[in-house]
């Protein structure tokens, strides 16, 4: 019997568990195949970035030492230029200072100028253009120059093609230094070059001249254009190779360019260049660039072209600059085929990692189903023999529980009974609580009716001893005895009036009526006004509410009652000079507010979270109960379904009932 058992739990554990071997290999293959996908597929992403960015940064850095190289040679150049007409310019002071001091107190100052000028003029130098000139440094009147039409022309209106005035520019120069530079684009008075001239002046102080000579740079910019051409035809260039173009157009169009440098397509060397040219793809590429240079003197640029030695075209992409010095175009690309390989071999990794996963997820689940069915058989008599065991626990432990059931039951059935009890005890604490409020409230009122009246029974009395007083006399007459009986018949109406008053006031009422706080509260000062007025204890009443809603009137005439009373106990109490109760209604949004405040001084803060709860009284040497406010609360939040709460203001309490 027990083998028999050993083997019927034995199949499902070994079923269960082999299936969830296959289930779990099968999961664990699946994740880790994802996983290794998504993670070559991110570093074929990131593997694109680095490589597109570190190409782009090879073109440029390629790019820029071409452009460098410019510099650096423009900048050389200029160097030695300068040093050349530094040396003429020294030259020419030394001229103006040896026919100054040979001539000074012999002739005028004029005539010295003008021998100056003659001799400067006279002076040619071999292999250029350049010459002297002379300027009157007051008047900017031109003293000395080779072409004789030019001479006595005031120089002052005269600008540079940037709009600066050319003497101003020669006069900032030699505020930093006795010998100065400057580049202007002009070569003759009214005609503007669009290479500059490089010019060096200096001012003879005895005289107030400037005395300047120049060099056009277009004679040096074509050296060094052909040096680095020459320079960089020799080197050579693999896949990054440098081509270069002379820019004739930056708008674009027709012939905008013409090819000066490419050494892998030589046959394009010296050929004008159209920006309308398409690439494999049909993209006017030459265009983009050019509205890229345009707006940031740079671009990367994306198109299809021809490798060397290949037949169909290829994705590359260039770097273009605009070296604005000599208005050349330089660039140098990159083609996609090496990203293209290494992303082809990143996802043959893929499928390769894919099949040896497969492979060793069949191997380990066979392995490991043959260890789990060797476990599972030995786990399975002990399952049985451990069943067995709690088989027999269980039983003891039923037959305890259904002993256990019958205790509960028990228990339960006087827990009802006490709960019974309890509920009955607490509703009639309660009605307790309420009928002594009332007891209490009555008490007040007795005394209230004993006040109003006095005054009525006060007037009968006189009234009558009047009447008897005439008949003693015998002055009675019809008339007299109609009067006085008539006031009495008033004095009784109001005692008769009062007393229904009162007995409205605490008749039960069960139904909701339509009333107005004005109502209530008119019905209330009927019965306490007087009282309250006689102590000397002003009614400030602010009538702002005409809404009428449904509430039980007399039980929420108990609530403003208690408030009244409560207030006038505090100002008694405290001997509050001037004091005064205020009853304000008024809206807000879609409730009734029924204020009641004073000037009593306020709740102390200590007890105003306590004033609400039962037998909670600040009257105790005054036989208060405690149980006005915890009702009114109970009445306002209980039955009416309204908030009836107290807060302090600068000048005493504000209970407010909200409806």
């Amino acid at each position: 019997m027990h083998n028999h058992k050993a083997k019927r739990f034995l199949i499902p554990i070994l079923s269960l568990v082999i299936i969830s071997i296959i289930f779990i290999s099968i999961l664990n293959s699946y994740m880790n195949i994802n996983m290794f996908q998504k993670h070559i597929e991110n570093d074929i992403a990131k593997h694109k970035e680095e490589y597109l960015q570190k190409q782009k940064d090879k073109v440029y850095r390629q790019v820029h030492l071409v452009n460098n190289a410019i510099k650096f040679n423009i900048s050389k150049m200029e160097n030695k230029l300068e040093k050349t007409l530094t040396e003429r310019i020294q030259t020419a002071l030394n001229i103006a200072n040896y026919v100054y001091s040979k001539q000074k107190g012999r002739i005028s100052d004029d005539e010295i100028r003008n021998r100056i000028s003659e001799h400067l003029s006279a002076i040619v130098f071999p292999q250029s253009s350049a010459y002297y000139y002379v300027i009157d440094y007051d008047t900017n009147i031109l003293i000395a120059h080779p072409d004789k039409k030019y001479l006595s022309v005031d120089l002052s209106p005269l600008t540079d093609k940037n709009g600066q005035s050319i003497m101003k520019l020669q006069k900032q120069a030699l505020e930093k230094s006795e010998i100065g530079f400057v580049k202007l684009h002009f070569n003759k008075l009214d005609i503007y070059n669009k290479n500059p001239e490089l010019v060096c002046v200096t001012k003879f102080e005895p005289l107030n001249m400037l005395i300047g000579t120049g060099e056009h740079l277009d004679v040096i910019k074509k050296q060094i254009q052909d040096f680095i051409l020459e320079r960089f035809k020799n080197i050579e260039f693999q896949e990054n190779y440098i081509f270069m173009l002379n820019l004739h157009n930056i708008d674009g169009g027709e012939n905008f360019a013409t090819m000066i440098f490419n050494p892998n397509r030589k046959d394009l060397i010296g050929k004008k260049i159209n920006d309308s040219y398409k690439d494999a793809k049909g993209q006017e590429f030459r265009k983009f660039f050019l509205k890229d240079i345009r707006e940031k003197g740079e671009s990367y640029t994306k198109y299809w072209y021809k490798k060397l030695n290949m037949k169909t075209p290829k994705p590359k992409m260039s770097y273009f600059y605009l070296q604005k010095d000599w208005n050349w175009i330089i660039a140098s690309g990159f083609y996609f085929d090496d990203l293209n390989k290494q992303i082809s071999n990143m996802k043959k990794s893929i499928e390769i990692y894919r099949s040896q996963a497969i492979i060793d997820s069949i191997f380990w689940i066979f392995i490991l189903s043959c260890i789990i069915m060797i476990v599972a058989i030995y786990i399975s008599f002990r399952i049985d023999k451990t069943i067995k065991i709690y088989t027999d626990e269980l039983r003891l432990n039923a037959i305890e529980l259904e002993k256990s059931n019958d205790k509960i039951e028990k228990i339960n059935k006087n827990l009802q009974t006490e709960i019974d009890k309890e509920v009955e005890k607490n509703k009639t604490q309660q009605l307790l609580m309420v009928q002594q409020s009332r007891l209490a409230q009555m008490g007040e009122m007795i005394s209230m009716i004993a006040h109003q009246w006095r005054q009525p029974l006060n007037a009968i009395s006189t009234t009558s001893i009047n009447l008897n007083v005439k008949a003693q006399l015998g002055r009675l007459n019809p008339e007299f005895v109609s009067k006085q009986t008539d006031k009495i018949c008033k004095y009784t109406e109001h005692l008769s009036t009062t007393i229904e008053d009162f007995r409205n006031f605490f008749k039960p009422n069960k139904q909701k009526k339509e009333v107005t706080f004005d109502e209530l509260i008119d019905s209330v000062l009927d019965i306490v006004e007087v009282s309250i007025i006689n102590k000397n204890i002003k009614l400030i009443r602010n009538r702002c509410l005409q809404k009428r809603f449904e509430t039980y009137p007399n039980e929420l005439r108990q609530v403003i009652l208690n408030l009244i009373k409560n207030a006038e106990d505090v100002l008694l109490e405290k001997n509050i000079e001037n004091p005064f109760i205020k009853i304000t209604t008024f809206k807000d949004k879609n409730s009734s507010i029924l204020e009641i405040a004073d000037n009593g001084k306020g709740v102390p803060d200590k007890i105003i979270s306590k004033i609400f709860d039962p037998y909670f009284s600040t009257k105790k040497q005054k036989n208060g109960t405690g149980l006005g406010l915890y009702m009114s609360k109970t009445i306002i939040e209980g039955h009416c379904g309204g908030k009836l709460t107290v807060s302090n203001n600068s000048q005493g309490a504000v209970f407010k009932i909200t409806l």
